[in-house]
């Protein structure tokens, strides 16, 4: 008998996903290139992945490492390491050894998948814990001490009878700067990424029929909840791109006949200014969802004169999942609304005492939803994020009369970057180990297209050039958080305090 989403919600992905090939075996569920998986055959391909990773060492309640772009081999590593009772430990490609080594050296996971560019970086860190026992996956090559993917598939021997996990069990780890500063661990269980998976469905009334194109990172909480976990809740198709091709993401939209489109305001904006020798038919889409940075007019307007299509807002963060979605009838009036809470999701707004505010007042953004996370850990930080049965992350917005969120602006200094985000104390560390460095202030300025860049203000000791700099950077930090603009300045202005005055620094 066919499980529906409300029996679905009390059920972990892979068993989303076991269900759907029980009752649709033929449907597909995933599409990578030329590669076309039926939900019976991706079914089987994490049934007998779990398996590998059962006999190679990984056990209940571990972390499983993936430094992965999106592919068929991503998404079948993320469910078989669910399915065996693991934790996933999604780690984005674009991260450097530093950032890798913070991460693997923390979680200290019994298996890790990588591809060609991440062997070297997991190689010098786990010779660094001095951890041979882990399992080393390698996706499309395996070097010395790597096992190969396809390997791994082709010895792996039927699973054992499966196993029923807590919904309290831990089932993803992921790492973000967030509003309260620092490079943390968020946790999240089982039960509660199956509450943000039910509660985009009972809310955006997705179903089998849908087509999901994901070219955001599944190493990225937008990607893996909106994308992959999105689509395999209700038994939809999820087309994957490993990066974003602007042609290729146009042409796929008509190929397959997609109809949600997770992305972020850069990505919409490239689209809509993507040359093409013909139109493409872009009619089935139903759903463009933008997250991560706040979505400018120019790039709003200029998808729907180009494509008949309304770019909706989705807010939400890493710790909470996705909170509101904008689904307005009337959304060239709302446009620059994220919307309304996600069913069962609360969404408030306060005051500096905690006292929510009336409809129209700017205050602080406060979310409570059974999908949010149960805290850090450390006690500092919950005492400044958890407050009242709500998650503030650190945004100040407000509510209309009709209860749709707006945001009005940060009350921390996080910069966003296409979804991404840099910590500018992060980045200012890595500045002032340079030897000519004295000072640095870091910040980001806003773009054309509602994107922001990373800003450094230098004060150096004797001359150099931001060449040297960037360069400098390389390696110590993601290339997405190395400073694109760089001024030199004999001093970095401050009030009468000692406060630096960022207002003069823009």
């Amino acid at each position: 008998m066919t499980r529906g989403p409300d029996a679905l919600a009390r059920l972990a992905p892979p068993d989303w996903l076991a269900a759907h090939a029980r009752s649709a075996p033929d449907r597909l569920a995933l599409v990578d290139g030329m590669n076309r998986l039926s939900y019976a055959d991706l079914d089987d391909l994490v049934d007998r992945m779990a398996a590998a990773l059962a006999e190679g060492g990984v056990r209940p309640g571990r972390a499983v490492a993936t430094l992965l772009p999106n592919s068929s081999e991503m998404v079948v590593a993320l469910l078989a390491t669910l399915r065996c009772g693991a934790i996933v430990l999604p780690i984005s490609p674009l991260y450097k050894q530093t950032e890798i080594e913070t991460m693997l050296g923390q979680e200290r996971p019994q298996a890790v998948f990588a591809s060609v560019d991440g062997f070297p970086a997991v190689d010098s860190v786990l010779a660094d814990l001095a951890a041979p026992s882990v399992l080393k996956v390698g996706v499309s090559e395996a070097p010395a001490g790597w096992r190969s993917y396809a390997e791994l598939l082709q010895s792996a021997r039927p699973r054992v009878e499966a196993r029923a996990f807590e919904g309290s069990a831990p089932a993803l780890w992921l790492y973000s700067s967030g509003s309260t500063g620092g490079s943390k661990r968020i946790s999240r269980t089982r039960a509660q990424i199956s509450a943000e998976a039910s509660a985009f469905h009972a809310t955006t009334e997705t179903t089998t029929n849908d087509v999901v194109l994901c070219a955001v990172p599944l190493s990225h909480a937008h990607g893996l909840a909106n994308g992959l976990l999105a689509a395999i809740y209700v038994g939809a198709t999820l087309v994957v791109h490993e990066r974003f091709d602007r042609r290729r993401f146009l042409t796929d939209i008509e190929a397959e006949r997609v109809t949600i489109v997770p992305g972020s305001p850069f990505m919409f904006k490239v689209l809509a200014e993507t040359p093409m020798k013909r139109e493409p038919d872009v009619s089935s889409i139903r759903l463009c969802l933008t997250a991560g940075a706040p979505l400018a007019r120019e790039v709003f307007e200029a998808c729907r004169d180009r494509f008949g299509l309304s770019v909706r807002q989705l807010y939400g963060t890493t710790e909470t999942g996705a909170a509101s979605i904008n689904l307005s009838e009337d959304v060239d009036a709302t446009w620059a609304s994220v919307g309304r809470p996600l069913r069962g999701v609360e969404i408030g707004v306060f005051d500096a005492q905690d006292r929510p505010l009336p409809p129209g007042i700017e205050g602080a953004i406060g979310i409570r939803s059974p999908a949010m996370f149960d805290g850090y850990e450390i006690d500092a930080l919950n005492a400044t994020a958890l407050r009242r049965g709500h998650f503030f992350a650190g945004d100040l917005g407000k509510l209309d009369a009709e209860g749709r969120l707006y945001i009005t602006g940060r009350d921390t200094l996080f910069i966003n970057l296409s979804g991404n985000k840099a910590d500018p104390a992060e980045v200012e560390r890595v500045l002032a180990a340079h030897p000519k460095v004295v000072e640095s202030v870091v910040l980001g300025i806003r773009q054309a297209g509602g994107d922001e860049i990373v800003k450094a203000v230098v004060v150096t000791r004797e001359p150099m050039d931001a060449a040297e700099l960037v360069e400098f950077c390389r390696g110590r930090i993601a290339d997405f958080k190395i400073p694109r603009l760089i001024e030199f300045r004999d001093e970095i202005p401050r009030n009468a305090l000692g406060k630096v005055l960022r207002k003069y620094l823009q």
